[in-house]
């Protein structure tokens, strides 16, 4: 069970707070399902992941609710008694609040496909020679309109990607179906593809 001080679950709800790290040796959650969390209510977990202490950011300490890197790592290494930084592992958890009561559109099997999709994302910008675009991509059609197709010429602008380069990358993205492309009408999200893109940080 995930559990949050009642401190933390005004910046749950408003969606401050996305991500937490437990210093846990094994997965005690699951990536795509839905659990309760106290009085809280329902979160959604959407990736769970061991990593380096080490590797937190200043952008991961502030969607676990903290002001930056250092007064994340002096609350948990003091909290966890903890005296070598580069010899800890924790677990990252990025979720999303649900509500108080159990109201979900979506389907056990299908926050499973969102999952195994948000994981082939991370594995496609890691995996990229060139940099992270994968996610950028996903997140860039949403914000331009998400039902509307995106002329490719205009996505290379946003990504500030050459449009000869940006060709041969999309067909990953249309693998996994999360995208459609036309010839004529450039890019355009897919139900999966939208249900992906609002969960991506």
């Amino acid at each position: 069970m995930l559990l949050f001080s009642k401190e933390e679950y005004s910046n749950i709800r408003s969606g401050r707070i996305t991500l937490a790290f437990r210093h846990w040796t094994t997965k005690r959650l699951d990536a795509g399902k839905i659990y309760k969390s106290g009085e809280l209510g329902y979160i959604e977990v959407i990736e769970i992941d061991k990593m380096p202490l080490a590797q937190v950011t200043d952008r991961d300490a502030r969607k676990a609710g903290y002001n930056n890197r250092n007064e994340f790592m002096e609350m948990y290494m003091r909290f966890h008694k903890i005296e070598n930084i580069d010899e800890t592992i924790t677990m990252r958890i990025c979720f999303r609040y649900i509500g108080e009561n159990l109201i979900s559109k979506e389907s056990p099997l299908k926050l499973k496909e969102i999952a195994s999709a948000l994981e082939k994302i991370r594995q496609i910008d890691l995996k990229a020679k060139t940099g992270p675009w994968a996610a950028n991509a996903l997140k860039t059609l949403q914000n331009e309109n998400e039902k509307i197709w995106l002329p490719i010429d205009q996505l290379s602008m946003l990504l500030t990607l050459p449009r000869s380069q940006l060709l041969k990358k999309i067909p990953q993205l249309e693998n996994i179906a999360l995208i459609t492309t036309n010839a004529k009408k450039g890019v355009k999200l897919t139900k999966l593809g939208t249900s992906v893109a609002t969960r991506l940080d």
